[in-house]
């Protein structure tokens, strides 16, 4: 497998949440849907946008320190991203449970 091929394949891992998003969108459309009709569920997708940002940018970060051969750097910086992907996850996973147990009836 060549280097390049496997930070592609780190890249689109990057948007797993964004397309795991919109699978849950369109398969459970009841379950995401305050995630759209409340400001705390836009404030939440906004949040989801930025940690994909950041994570896409520690990605490109990363590549760039194993390719300039300061693999201890890189390695931290991968761990920063694991976190971001972890905080996107949550988001998409739990934030439309949270935003349904927190809705006034």
């Amino acid at each position: 497998m060549d280097r390049r091929d496997l930070w592609s394949g780190v890249r689109l891992v990057t948007l797993a949440p964004a397309a795991l998003a919109l699978v849950m969108f369109f398969v459970t459309p009841t379950y995401f849907r305050p995630m759209l009709e409340t400001l705390v569920g836009l404030i939440l997708l906004g949040i989801l946008v930025t940690t994909l940002g950041v994570g896409y940018g520690l990605i490109e970060a990363g590549s760039w320190l194993f390719q300039k051969g300061r693999v201890v750097l890189g390695v931290l910086v991968l761990v920063g991203y694991s976190l971001t992907w972890l905080v996107a996850v949550a988001i998409v996973l739990l934030g439309p449970a949270a935003l349904i147990l927190l809705k006034p009836r």
